[in-house]
C-alpha cells in the first residue's frame, strides 16, 4: 500500500534543535546546535556518538537507551551530570531537561 502526504498532511516532525550536556557520560561539556534536518555521527570508536544518543533518550520516560542506573552516568571522577535541550514540536519549541546532583553521597539505584 502506498500513501502520499503533502505538505498539508504530513506530520510536524519532532526535532531536538539544541542539547546541553554537563558532566555526562565522556563529555565534559558539550553545546550543540542543529537543524531540524537528519544528522549523521560520525568518528573513532569511544569517542562519544552513542553517548549522544543515549543523552537525546533520557529526555523521554524511561531509563535511557543502555538502562543505566543514574548514578552511573556522571562523568568519571563527577557526580553530578544534566542534559538541557530545546526540542521542536508540532506546538513550537519546547525546554527540557534532567539530570542528577549529588552533594554528597547517591546510592546506587
Amino acid at each position: 500500500m502506498a500513501v502520499c502526504l503533502d505538505r498539508k498532511t504530513a506530520p510536524v516532525p519532532t526535532a531536538v534543535m539544541r542539547i546541553t550536556l554537563t558532566n555526562f557520560r565522556n563529555y565534559e561539556k558539550l553545546h550543540l546546535k542543529v537543524t531540524e534536518q537528519p544528522i549523521v555521527l560520525t568518528g573513532t570508536n569511544g569517542i562519544g556518538k552513542t553517548n549522544l544518543i543515549e543523552a537525546v533518550s533520557f529526555l523521554t520516560p524511561g531509563r535511557g537507551l543502555r538502562r543505566a542506573r543514574l548514578s552511573e552516568i556522571a562523568r568519571h571522577g563527577t557526580s553530578s551530570w544534566s542534559i538541557a535541550a530545546t526540542v521542536m514540536t508540532p506546538a513550537g519549541p519546547v525546554e527540557v531537561g534532567t539530570g542528577l546532583e549529588c552533594a554528597t553521597y547517591c546510592p546506587h539505584w
